[in-house]
């Protein structure tokens, strides 16, 4: 008896050896995507800007955060809206008699008008229906040509004074916003149209309301007033 019960025992030990160890299950891929980057993370420089949206129009454009923004009204063959990167504190202290002191403007300091002109002729070119606007004893356009700038061409014309021959010949950034609308691009000081801040502006420009704005991947230039941005 006692030999069987070895056997037995011996049985039950040789299946508990050969049988198969539980293995640890892998760990099933996780089905969780990766979420996209914000816009902050791909684009931190788009905090220190603001879409700016015309709702007469429907076009828009990217602003630095302080700037100040007079929105254009919402009626008129001709309109304007004005940004600039001052406000009238920071001109009072910088001007005299509603001027900037020596005739030149603090550095940094910029103003642009963007003016809708419409019921213009379809028939015309950007370049012939600007020169229907402007006062022929006063401005003369002495070059017109494209340039493409972000997503958008405009036509770029210089005009040169007949009031002040002395001074440097002024230039616009047209845009055609229908057949019978164009949208003129004007910077003061001139030389200011140069600048990474208004290149970025002209370059974020999106004509239409579907268009999005395209927001620049450079900070602004430094501020010149004391305002907070929404960040």
């Amino acid at each position: 008896m006692r030999i069987r019960i070895i056997s037995f025992l011996t049985s039950i030990l040789l299946v508990a050896a050969c049988a198969p160890t539980p293995s640890t299950a892998a760990p099933l891929p996780s089905t969780d995507e990766a979420a996209p980057p914000t816009q902050a993370e791909s684009n931190p420089s788009a905090l220190l800007w603001k879409e700016v949206r015309n709702e007469r129009y429907g076009f828009g454009i990217a602003v630095p955060c302080w700037w100040e923004v007079t929105p254009m009204p919402a009626e008129g063959v001709i309109a304007s809206m004005t940004i600039r990167s001052y406000d009238e504190a920071f001109f009072a202290a910088n001007s005299e008699r509603g001027e900037w002191i020596g005739g030149v403007p603090p550095q940094g300091a910029v103003s642009m008008d963007i003016t809708a002109a419409t019921g213009m002729d379809p028939s015309l070119t950007v370049t012939d229906s600007y020169a229907h606007l402007i006062d022929g004893t006063s401005y003369s356009i002495i070059h017109s040509q494209e340039r493409a700038l972000g997503k958008n061409r405009f036509t770029v014309i210089t005009l040169k004074s007949f009031i002040n021959e002395n001074a440097p010949p002024s230039i616009v950034y047209i845009s055609s916003l229908s057949p019978d609308t164009i949208l003129i691009f004007s910077v003061i000081p001139v030389d200011a149209l140069y600048s990474d801040d208004v290149q970025a502006i002209l370059s974020s420009y999106a004509a239409a309301n579907s268009d999005p704005v395209t927001m620049p991947k450079i900070p602004p230039g430094p501020a010149l007033i004391e305002k907070s941005c929404p960040i």
